[in-house]
């Protein structure tokens, strides 16, 4: 099956209901198709973004999300400086929208991010840390 990276393309469609949204970016398309699957498999809509570029597209694109799932490390730039870009386009952003890290690393930089999902983990962890940082907010 192709994904479409960038279009909201749903593997589990439910029409009529008032979904949470996700944005993931990253740059491996095997996380993006996952993250895909598992959060729309539990009710989220979901946008993906392979590199910087195509994100901010995205955000000029739809109302803001619940939540940002962003790697530490694009192909073209890291997360934290993905993170000072949006706060120069969007002022307001980062204070209406949680953005949360999703990276193998084991430690994450000191930075506007407000937490941080380790990727390679249980599925089921994976969603309830989702919820929870969007009740958070």
């Amino acid at each position: 099956m192709e994904i479409q990276i960038g279009h909201l393309v749903p593997i589990f469609p439910q029409i009529g209901i008032c979904k949470q949204t996700v944005l993931v970016i990253d740059d491996s398309l095997d996380t993006l198709y996952l993250g895909r699957y598992l959060l729309e498999k539990d009710g989220f809509k979901v946008y993906t973004a392979s590199t910087s570029d195509e994100a901010f597209q995205i955000l000029n694109e739809i109302e803001e999300p619940d939540l940002i799932l962003l790697d530490m490390q694009l192909a073209n730039m890291s997360g934290v400086v993905f993170l000072d870009i949006l706060e120069e386009r969007i002022p307001n952003f980062l204070s209406n929208v949680p953005i949360v890290f999703y990276s193998a690393v084991d430690k994450v930089p000191c930075c506007k991010a407000v937490g941080f999902i380790r990727k390679a983990g249980d599925c089921d962890h994976f969603l309830k840390q989702v919820r929870s940082f969007i009740r958070q907010h």
